[in-house]
């Protein structure tokens, strides 16, 4: 399958992509766009520099790709600066109960920026990208979880 996927995006509950396509300039020289499977020893070299995943998570996730692709619908995005991803962020859909109702829900996860760029406000720009996917896929809610620094003390 991963030879046949091509282009990341947004995939229909049939598995197929759509023609949805993402490119903002965000700041100066950054672009946010569709993770493609070039990108994905990028990715996993981003993701290695976490502190909290270290050489045994990549050891253990040869496909970076694969936790989206367990989803119906997903969309990885990058953040791309002089042509090297320096940010990313995993997105699919998925159904929550709020007050004992179902509903639609982004769920974003796996968000990486590199060392050295962070709290430069790419984060937040790449939450808000996926606010607006999540939107546009027709979620309600977006959730998520996140581990800060300060959440290690």
């Amino acid at each position: 399958m991963a030879a046949e996927r091509g282009r990341r995006g947004t995939r229909s509950p049939g598995g197929g992509p759509t023609t949805h396509s993402l490119l903002t300039q965000i700041a100066g020289d950054t672009v946010l766009r569709e993770a493609t499977e070039d990108d994905h020893p990028s990715l996993l070299a981003l993701e290695g520099m976490a502190p909290h995943a270290g050489a045994s998570l990549i050891q253990a996730r040869a496909n970076f790709f694969a936790h989206t692709d367990a989803y119906p619908v997903s969309q990885v995005l990058v953040a791309e600066r002089e042509d090297a991803v320096i940010g990313v962020e995993c997105l699919s859909l998925t159904e929550v109960r709020v007050g004992g109702v179902s509903c639609r829900a982004g769920y974003a996860f796996n968000t990486r920026v590199q060392p050295g760029l962070q709290r430069r406000g790419l984060g937040p720009a790449l939450l808000t990208a996926a606010e607006q996917w999540a939107q546009a896929q027709g979620a309600g809610y977006l959730t998520g979880s996140s581990r800060s620094p300060t959440s290690r003390r």
